[in-house]
């Protein structure tokens, strides 16, 4: 699957954008902590993501980037899990600081959307932490609506916001 996005996402620069699915856990793993998603590994571990991907619980995408002159490189990610009652659940959104901004997160969860119609899913779900205010804009500018809270959610006891959007 590779999905050819517009040159435009990367502003004043002749660069492009593919999306590809992958099923390496250690490179995803690295990437999210490379991007700046630390925690990573205090839920989910290579075992585990590896298990989800091979047996096609979970889909993992990466946007690469290729500028002129240079190699190609991964700049964002996103996984997901199928879930019961046909719901494709977000586990990871990341994207290298130097292309937020620029499209590459739109690009991702469309191309998730994309696969989550092809498999049957009526519907996209992800959860946030309730002061990731950055975050909920995205989601909420992509159509992801508000489908409620879930108090002490996470590992640090934190609550949840639950977004969904129907595919």
């Amino acid at each position: 699957m590779t999905d050819e996005s517009p040159d435009s996402l990367i502003s004043g620069k002749e660069a492009k954008i593919t999306i590809q699915q992958s099923k390496d856990a250690v490179a995803l793993i690295r990437l999210a902590e490379l991007i700046g998603l630390e925690d990573v590994t205090q839920w989910t571990t290579v075992n585990r993501m590896q298990q989800f991907l091979d047996t096609g619980q979970w889909i993992a995408l990466i946007a690469m980037v290729q500028k002129p002159g240079k190699n190609t490189e991964p700049c964002g990610a996103i996984i997901a899990g199928f879930e019961e009652e046909r719901r494709l659940w977000i586990e990871l959104l990341v994207v290298a600081q130097d292309y937020r901004r620029k499209s590459v997160a739109s690009a991702l969860v469309t191309q998730l959307e994309e696969v989550g119609k092809e498999q049957g899913c009526r519907a996209l779900f992800v959860d946030l932490d309730d002061d990731n205010n950055p975050a909920m804009q995205f989601y909420l500018g992509v159509g992801f609506q508000n489908a409620g809270i879930i108090r002490e959610y996470y590992y640090d006891g934190t609550n949840a916001i639950i977004l969904l959007k129907h595919l």
